[in-house]
């Protein structure tokens, strides 16, 4: 009897060591801790009849991976994932990115599905009465128009008027104009309508382009220096389409508002002209509102940055003051740094592309609301408006200051 069961016993161990081997490797005190409890469990087996093959094993240890009843030992990767789940997850993956997708495209989807019909402008010919046309946007903008309409390029310097007229196209017509002047829109308004009443074609387009800009910190920034960047950038846009509105709204004309991305965007040292830009976006919508009911377009047209007089003028001002008074250089000289806007000017976009924006909005039948165009230190111009919307501001905050600062 003692030598059956000490042949049993020999037999359940060859099989206990059979199974082990089969078996993935364990930790080595899980290893330990099943011989220990297949000694003990072994023999409790034994005498109470029960199956060694149970008991003699560390459940705890091998219970992720004992083969089911009747069938064979499966493969059993427990570092990585099911299939089952991996496909599923594959699956929440696709469904996340679609969703992504689709709520991306919703305002681009709303944009077209609101986008209203205008009329264009008339066949038999048609002015358009253009402000700040001596340099830059308006320059490049008044000779490239001038070839569907007959353009009344605004000036305030007659030199300016002649190197218009040296371009030599007969619906490029120069006229002395200056929005902060009353007196002058007042004039400007006579000569137009006259010439255009002689040409037989209506006043049919306004394109606001007139701007100042000067560099200063709030704190320094003179009052003087910030009204003058008001009464043109703000005064002066509303004299002048108050002036021509009637013809507009008699026509069912369009009015193009040349803001900036600094309509939406604040840049250091540039409060005034920034302020200046808020402030026309915002009187460029409730004119849109307005003038819904009459058929007149009003686009607002946001440039990056721009290959302009307006930008060498306002570094100049700005390095003339500071000699002047350089109380602002003490406390701030941690931003003002010469060549800071070095790199974004080098980099800066040709009035092409604003040209072509005007162009758009004075001619397409579906006219956008905004459109914002150019670059910003290479980067388009349009991530800055996402950015506006999207990052919090103090992200924007150091964004900013490592740009223009």
């Amino acid at each position: 009897m003692h030598r059956d069961t000490t042949r049993s016993t020999e037999v359940m161990e060859r099989r206990r060591q059979r199974f082990l081997s089969r078996m993935p490797t364990l930790a080595t005190s899980d290893v330990a801790k099943t011989r220990e409890s297949g000694a003990i469990e072994g023999g409790r087996g034994m005498r109470e009849g029960g199956s060694t093959y149970t008991t003699t094993i560390n459940k705890r240890a091998i219970a992720p991976i004992m083969p089911p009843k009747g069938g064979r030992m499966k493969k059993h990767t427990p570092f990585f994932p099911k299939v089952e789940r991996s496909c599923s997850d594959k699956a929440t993956m696709l469904k996340i990115f679609l969703i992504g997708l689709l709520l991306s495209l919703i305002p681009l989807l709303l944009n077209y599905a609101s986008r209203r019909e205008y009329p264009t402008p008339p066949s038999g010919g048609a002015a358009v009465v253009l402000s700040g046309a001596s340099t830059g946007i308006g320059y490049d903008a008044a000779v490239h128009l001038a070839d569907d309409f007959v353009v009344y390029a605004g000036v305030r310097k007659e030199k300016d008027a002649e190197m218009l007229r040296s371009v030599g196209k007969s619906t490029l017509v120069p006229v002395i104009l200056d929005v902060t002047s009353q007196d002058s829109i007042d004039e400007a308004y006579v000569k137009i309508t006259a010439d255009a009443a002689e040409r037989g074609i209506p006043v049919w387009g306004l394109v606001n382009n007139a701007g100042i800009m000067t560099a200063s910190t709030v704190e320094h920034h003179d009052v003087a220096g910030m009204q003058k960047i008001y009464d043109v950038n703000v005064w002066g846009v509303l004299r002048l389409t108050q002036k021509f509105l009637p013809l507009l709204r008699a026509q069912a004309g369009r009015i193009v508002q040349i803001s900036s991305i600094a309509g939406f965007l604040t840049i250091p040292r540039a409060s005034g002209y920034c302020s200046s830009k808020h402030a026309l976006e915002s009187l460029s919508d409730g004119l849109r509102l307005e003038l819904a009911h009459y058929n007149v377009s009003v686009t607002v047209v946001q440039p990056g940055a721009v290959r302009s007089a307006i930008f060498e003028k306002s570094q100049s001002a700005s390095q003339a003051k500071l000699a002047e008074d350089p109380r602002e250089l003490k406390v701030y000289g941690h931003m003002i740094k010469e060549g800071s806007t070095d790199s974004i000017m080098a980099k800066a976009d040709t009035p092409d592309c604003t040209t072509k924006a005007i162009r758009q909005a004075l001619m397409d039948r579906y006219p956008k609301t905004r459109e914002v165009v150019a670059n910003i230190d290479g980067l388009p111009a349009i991530f800055a408006h996402y950015m506006k919307h999207m990052l919090p501001d103090r992200v924007l905050d150091k964004m900013l200051l490592s740009t223009f600062a």
